[in-house]
């Protein structure tokens, strides 16, 4: 997008933060406008892990969430398959 405070023709980036202005004139971060997150250094979109997951005809329902800060931990649950419970 434009950058309306710069030279003419500057542009300005969207990262996706939510931030404010604090009352000493920093920014404070309050979080994500989206589901990214960041791990370890690489923004993943936790949605594209659950489709992924829910890419298999065994997976009924997928997660992915962020655990301890830095691990990623993603739950899945199966359809049983009916020929398992099949008796020969």
């Amino acid at each position: 997008m434009a950058d309306p405070y710069g030279p003419a023709g500057a542009r300005l980036y969207r990262t996706g933060d939510l931030v404010r202005w604090a009352p000493d004139g920093t920014l404070e971060y309050l979080g994500r406008a989206d589901a990214q997150i960041k791990l370890r250094g690489h923004r993943i979109e936790l949605g594209e892990i659950e489709n992924t997951l829910l890419g298999c005809p065994q997976v009924a329902r997928a997660a992915a969430t962020v655990h301890e800060q830095n691990r990623l931990a993603s739950g899945r649950l199966c359809h049983p398959r009916a020929d398992h419970y099949r008796r020969a």
